[in-house]
C-alpha cells in the first residue's frame, strides 16, 4: 500500500459502498474511474473529519475549516484524526494522500475483481454479503 493514512478495510469499504449504489447497474470497463477513486477518498474523508472539510480551493484540494489552525499547533497525538488533519494541512500532503490513495483503491478494485468480488463490473453476491474486510 502506498497510503500510510488509508488501511484495507477502509479501501473495501469505499468501493463496497461504491459498488452497492450502483447495483445492479454495470461500471463500464471504458470508463475512466480516477475521478470516481479521488470522490470516494474525499467523501470518504470528509466524514471521519467532524469540523475540517475538504474542498477545492481554486482548484487545489485543500484542508478546511476554523479547527485546522489549531489542529496545527496542538501537536495532536499520532493516529489521531486531529493529528491527520493537522498533517494534510501541509504543503503538498493532501495531493500525496490523494494520488497514493486513488492508486491503492485503483489496485485494490483489480484485485476485487480478479477475486469474484465484482463480476463484469457489478458487485457479485460475494461482495454484498461480506460487509467488512478481513482483519
Amino acid at each position: 500500500m502506498r497510503s500510510e493514512n488509508i488501511r484495507v478495510n477502509e479501501l473495501y469499504k469505499m468501493l463496497r459502498d461504491f459498488y452497492i449504489t450502483c447495483f445492479p447497474q454495470r461500471i463500464s470497463d471504458n470508463i475512466d474511474m480516477t475521478v470516481n477513486y479521488k470522490r470516494m477518498l474525499i467523501e470518504y474523508l470528509n466524514g471521519e473529519f467532524f469540523d475540517a472539510e475538504i474542498k477545492a480551493v481554486d482548484g487545489i484540494y485543500k484542508i478546511t475549516g476554523d479547527i485546522v489552525q489549531v489542529y496545527k499547533e496542538s501537536n495532536p497525538p499520532e493516529g489521531s484524526t486531529a493529528y491527520l488533519i493537522a498533517k494534510l494541512s501541509e504543503d503538498g500532503e493532501l495531493k500525496k494522500l490523494l494520488d497514493n490513495g486513488v492508486k491503492d483503491l485503483e489496485d485494490f478494485d483489480f484485485w476485487l475483481n480478479m477475486e469474484g468480488y465484482v463480476e463484469n463490473g457489478v458487485a457479485s453476491e460475494k461482495l454484498i454479503t461480506q460487509k467488512e474486510w478481513f482483519n
